[in-house]
């Protein structure tokens, strides 16, 4: 029997826990984006269907082995040296080179 799943109300609290009543789920600070891969290319596109740049992991996502097409559901983010995601380089197109893609879905 799957546990009953129950919304969890916001509250402030000193120290993060852990329950096995509750589902988490991780948070990244980036761009939602669809990759959409076909024949060696790929293009990145926002949830306001804007075309995202990162020419560099949009090459690695079209050099991904194993398939000529998908598409994935994911989110763009940039990592500092302890794995953490860091929105600001992000934005500052700073980290562009650095930029990974964190795949939720394939479609």
């Amino acid at each position: 029997m799957l546990p009953r799943i129950r919304p969890m109300r916001l509250r402030l609290i000193k120290e993060p826990f852990d329950d096995p009543d509750y589902i988490f789920e991780l948070k990244h600070d980036g761009f939602r984006a669809i990759a959409y891969i076909d024949t060696g290319d790929c293009r990145l596109v926002s949830r306001n269907l804007k075309t995202l740049p990162f020419k560099a992991l949009r090459a690695s996502l079209a050099a991904m082995s194993g398939t000529d097409n998908a598409i994935l559901d994911g989110e763009v983010i940039v990592l500092d040296n302890s794995g953490i995601s860091r929105f600001n380089p992000l934005l500052s197109r700073k980290g562009e080179e650095a930029a990974v893609f964190y795949a939720f879905d394939l479609m």
